[in-house]
């Protein structure tokens, strides 16, 4: 999408029915998340929910990786507060419930364990963790729960 969403809304309001709504509204949704704009960018998500319904795989699946993306930034930034760092739980838990049963989810716990960690609940990213295991056995999880295991020899 060009900088100018307007267009796309105005389309929208023009054509409710089309068959491009959905798209439209999830490109929406992805260009304010781009921005920052986690306001717009719920709105939109909120739209195409109330339109498409709760269960919609393709909403649901853009939706979590939005609120993966959220995780994935608070998880990264190396001056995240431990308060800042529970929102990031908080938000990953959510995203479970619209990732539930794909890669995803795997990913979730993946970075909740990570964030578990780095505020010192050994025990929570270890559980974290195994759930990550369990849904997908990859080196990455495994090396996550080496270095927990570590931590917790340490104590």
């Amino acid at each position: 999408m060009n900088e100018d969403p307007q267009s796309l809304i105005a389309l929208l309001k023009e054509y409710p029915e089309s068959e491009k709504v959905k798209e439209g509204y999830l490109n929406l949704a992805s260009y304010y998340a781009d921005k920052d704009n986690q306001k717009e960018a719920e709105k939109y998500f909120n739209d195409a929910f109330a339109k498409f319904g709760k269960n919609d795989f393709d909403i649901k699946q853009s939706y979590g990786g939005y609120l993966m993306g959220l995780g994935y930034a608070v998880m990264k930034n190396e001056k995240s507060t431990k308060g800042e760092r529970e929102k990031g739980i908080k938000t990953l838990e959510k995203c479970v419930d619209y990732v539930k049963g794909t890669v995803n989810e795997a990913s979730a716990y993946f970075m909740m364990s990570e964030l578990y960690l780095q505020n010192k609940n050994i025990k929570k990213a270890n559980e974290c963790i195994d759930n990550s295991i369990s849904i997908y056995d990859k080196k990455s999880y495994r090396d996550q729960k080496e270095k927990i295991n570590k931590k917790e020899t340490k104590k």
